[in-house]
């Protein structure tokens, strides 16, 4: 008898267990294993952190613009580069307002990174991939260090996560391992108009 009950129970948790196992995780083969907290960034940050820098650049521009008296020889044409620059302004807000958010498709796990000595983007020197949605059309993304030498320079290529429905893809890094300190980040992109976008910006590695 007790060995029959010895048998029951042993089943029963196995039978239990395996079932647990299913149902949380031996789904690993997806970003449990792809991604970390500090092994990726999303292009959609680094190209919303660009464009604040360049709103806060404009800011600048337009408060110097605004001194120049009416007397001031130069007057008329600081007016024109207001206009140009005000509405350069209105563009960038309109294309921070459309970035979206990573967690907006269901990525909840970071990243993670220290605050950088420097005002610029930081990354985790075990960065091994760029993220971005389905639809957004990278073309390059290059590393440079402070004094213009190339690191890293590569033509990404994209592999959806099934687990996001294929919205959220992801390529590998080529060459940044072993990069630490300051570096400058250049990226060109296709907008959503068709139009070739060249961007850079002072990046951190940790």
């Amino acid at each position: 008898m007790k060995t029959k009950l010895f048998l029951i129970t042993t089943f029963t948790l196995l039978l239990i267990s395996s079932c647990i196992k299913d149902y949380t995780g031996t789904i690993k083969d997806s970003t449990d294993e792809i991604l970390t907290k500090t092994n990726f960034s999303y292009e959609g940050d680094m190209f919303k952190f660009y464009l604040e820098l360049e709103i806060e650049n404009l800011n600048e521009v337009i408060s110097k613009l605004k001194t120049i008296s009416p007397n001031d020889a130069g007057y008329d044409q600081a007016q024109k580069e207001l206009l140009e620059a005000k509405a350069q302004q209105v563009t960038y807000n309109e294309q921070v307002a459309a970035i979206i958010d990573i967690d907006e498709v269901g990525l909840k796990i970071g990243p993670v990174i220290p605050r950088p000595p420097c005002n610029c983007f930081s990354l985790q020197n075990s960065l091994e991939y760029v993220l971005i949605l389905k639809g957004d059309n990278i073309k390059n993304i290059s590393v440079f260090d402070i004094n213009g030498k190339i690191l890293s320079s590569s033509i990404p290529e994209f592999s959806p996560l099934p687990e996001y429905n294929n919205q959220l893809l992801y390529a590998t890094y080529k060459d940044l391992q072993n990069i630490k300190g300051e570096v400058v980040i250049q990226i060109s992109k296709i907008d959503n108009y068709g139009d070739l976008i060249d961007y850079s910006f002072s990046g951190y590695i940790f």
